[in-house]
C-alpha cells in the first residue's frame, strides 16, 4: 500500500505534567511507575512552533495541570499562536494560589472539570484523596470570578461512565445546572494503559459498556437538561468498521511530557507506542515518518493494533 501522507495536523493533545495530587481508581496514572515531571516551557512553545497548522491545543495528558507553575504561561504562550487552548482538571486546586483568576485571565478558551459522581459517596469513593464539598465550592467560585472579570472562558462538568455511576447521568445534568456551568458531559471510553496489560483489562472492565444497556439514564438525563436549560452529551463507544476509521493518525497527535510523539490521547503513555522525540527531530519528520505512515496503513487495512482496540466496543 501506498498511502498518501496527511497535511500536518490541526489538532494537538500536549502533555503539559505527569503529576497529580489524587489517586483515581479509573486512572492509568494511580497504578503506572512513570516519573511524575512537568513538561519545561522551552519544550512547550518548541511544540507550538513545530506544527504550524495547529488551529487547537489540548493541553492535558495523564496529570493535574495546574501542578506545573508554567501552565499559564503555556496557555499565554498557545494564545498568542491563534490557537483554541482547552484543558482538564480535577478542580481540586482552584482555590490555590489565585488559580481561578488566572486561569480566567490567561485566555483559554475552555475548561472540563473531571468529576465522577453526583454525591460525596460516589465521588469520593472513585476519586481518591479528593474532597467533593472542597470540588463544588470551587466550581462555584470560579464560576462567580468568571463573571466578576467577564470572562468568555467555558466551563463543563465531565464524568467518565462507569457501572458504578451511570445512573446519576441525570443527576450530573442537574448538578450542571445548579453550579450554572456550560454544559455537562459523560465519556464512555477508558484509557488503554497498553504498557501493562493486566492493568489495562483492569481498566477497561469499570467503564460502561453498549451490552450494559446505558441509554435510559442518558435519556432521562437529555430529558432533564433540556428542562433545565444546560448541554448535556454522551460521548458512547465506537464500533469500529472500515466507514468508522479513527481520525488520530491522520488529523491529530499527542505529545508527552518528555516530548515524545504518540498516536492519540487515549493511548498517552509513550511505552505503548511512540514514534519518537521531538529532541532528536522535528515533528514533521516524525508525522511524514515510515513508523507512522505503517500505524495510518494499519487503520486503513482495518488492521489496528490490540492497544486500538481497546477504545471499540467490538472489533468487527
Amino acid at each position: 500500500m501506498c498511502l498518501k501522507i496527511p497535511p500536518m495536523p490541526r489538532s494537538a493533545d500536549i502533555e503539559v505534567t505527569t503529576k497529580c495530587n489524587l489517586a483515581c481508581t479509573i486512572c492509568q496514572r494511580t497504578y503506572w511507575d512513570r516519573p511524575s515531571i512537568d513538561m519545561p516551557l522551552e519544550l512547550f512553545r518548541s511544540v507550538i512552533d513545530q506544527i504550524p497548522t495547529l488551529r487547537s491545543a489540548k493541553l492535558h495528558g495523564i496529570g493535574e495541570p495546574l501542578l506545573n507553575p508554567q501552565f499559564f504561561d503555556m496557555i499565554r504562550y498557545a494564545k498568542r499562536a491563534g490557537l483554541f487552548v482547552w484543558s482538564y482538571s480535577n478542580g481540586t486546586l482552584l482555590h490555590l494560589s489565585n488559580h481561578a483568576d488566572q486561569l480566567l485571565l490567561s485566555g483559554l478558551d475552555l475548561l472540563r472539570v473531571s468529576i465522577d459522581g453526583t454525591d460525596a459517596r460516589s465521588y469520593e469513593r472513585i476519586r481518591v484523596k479528593a474532597s467533593w464539598d472542597q470540588v463544588i465550592e470551587n466550581v462555584q467560585f470560579l464560576v462567580q470570578r468568571r463573571k466578576a472579570l467577564g470572562s468568555d472562558l467555558a466551563i463543563e462538568l465531565w464524568m467518565v461512565g462507569l457501572k458504578s455511576n451511570i445512573c446519576q447521568a441525570p443527576d450530573l445534568a442537574e448538578l450542571g445546572a445548579r453550579l450554572q456551568v456550560d454544559a455537562a458531559r459523560i465519556q464512555m471510553v477508558a484509557n488503554t494503559y497498553d504498557y501493562k496489560p493486566e492493568v489495562g483489562q483492569r481498566l477497561v472492565s469499570i467503564p460502561i459498556k453498549l451490552e450494559d444497556n446505558p441509554q435510559l439514564h442518558l435519556m432521562q438525563a437529555q430529558e432533564r437538561a433540556r428542562q433545565l436549560n444546560i448541554t448535556f452529551e454522551a460521548a458512547t463507544q465506537k464500533q469500529h468498521s472500515r466507514q468508522s476509521q479513527c481520525p488520530w493518525p491522520f488529523t491529530r497527535t499527542f505529545i508527552s511530557v518528555e516530548g515524545l510523539v504518540v498516536p492519540c490521547g487515549t493511548i498517552a503513555d509513550p511505552r505503548a507506542v511512540n514514534f519518537g522525540s521531538l529532541a532528536a527531530k522535528d515533528f514533521e519528520v516524525i508525522w511524514k515518518s515510515d513508523a507512522y505512515q505503517a500505524f495510518r496503513e494499519r487503520h486503513i487495512a482495518y488492521d489496528i493494533p490490540r492497544f486500538c482496540q481497546r477504545c471499540y466496543d467490538s472489533v468487527a
